[in-house]
């Protein structure tokens, strides 16, 4: 098994997606496009896109398309985005949560590193400021997500729940000097705020890692590829 089964099974599915013909190559990215908006578990994604590309590349055999094989296309990719797995919140903390967080703590270890003077006095209030920021941006993403297919055709609670959420991130940054002096005894320097926030950012990404060895031990793709 490969450190992460989900970055192995990613890369064979670019490589293979690559020899596809153009309209199969549309198909299986339209494909992705309506199971990222509906789950956030990426190997479940990437396991049924491998499927797609399995039958793309079978269908050429045939001179066929994988449109002509599907039949009606949305309505297929419809099928498919109710029956996949929706994925949960831990899919949600390791995915965007702990890329944007690790991302951002890298960015500020380098900076602050750089040039270690420049950083704000107030190490407490810049940490909650950053958490916040990394709120805003996750929720926007879900949010924008929303207006893919085929969710861009309904789930208006959705939407609502998640615009509302993304004001409340937004409200929390701009209101966090209401606790200023509440955080002026932090014990920790800007940079080891940084260097927090990339480890932890790191420990979610690699607990993803783990999470989808256990689901490739349970739902194995490289089968698929040696069929």
């Amino acid at each position: 098994m490969a450190f992460s089964e989900y970055h192995a099974l990613w890369f064979q599915n670019r490589k293979d997606r690559a020899a596809l013909n153009d309209l199969d190559k549309n198909s299986v990215d339209r494909a992705r496009d309506w199971l990222k908006a509906v789950s956030w578990n990426s190997y479940e994604v990437e396991l049924v896109v491998r499927d797609l590309i399995l039958m793309a590349a079978e269908a050429d055999r045939q001179g066929k398309t994988l449109r002509e094989t599907l039949g009606d296309e949305d309505a297929f990719y419809s099928n498919l985005a109710n029956s996949i797995h929706h994925g949960n919140l831990l899919d949600y903390v390791t995915g965007y949560f702990a890329l944007l967080t690790a991302a951002v703590g890298a960015i500020g270890t380098v900076l602050f590193a750089l040039m270690p003077d420049s950083g704000p006095t107030d190490a407490g209030m810049f940490l909650l400021q950053l958490l916040g920021q990394i709120l805003v941006a996750t929720f926007s993403i879900l949010l924008g997500r929303q207006f893919l297919p085929p969710l861009n055709k309904g789930h208006v609670g959705a939407k609502l729940i998640l615009l509302l959420l993304d004001l409340a991130a937004l409200a929390f940054v701009c209101t966090t000097w209401m606790w200023k002096d509440a955080f002026r005894t932090f014990p920790l320097p800007p940079l080891a705020v940084c260097l927090l926030l990339l480890v932890f950012g790191l420990m979610l990404r690699l607990c993803r890692a783990v999470r989808y060895n256990l689901l490739a031990a349970r739902h194995p793709w490289r089968e698929s590829t040696r069929s």
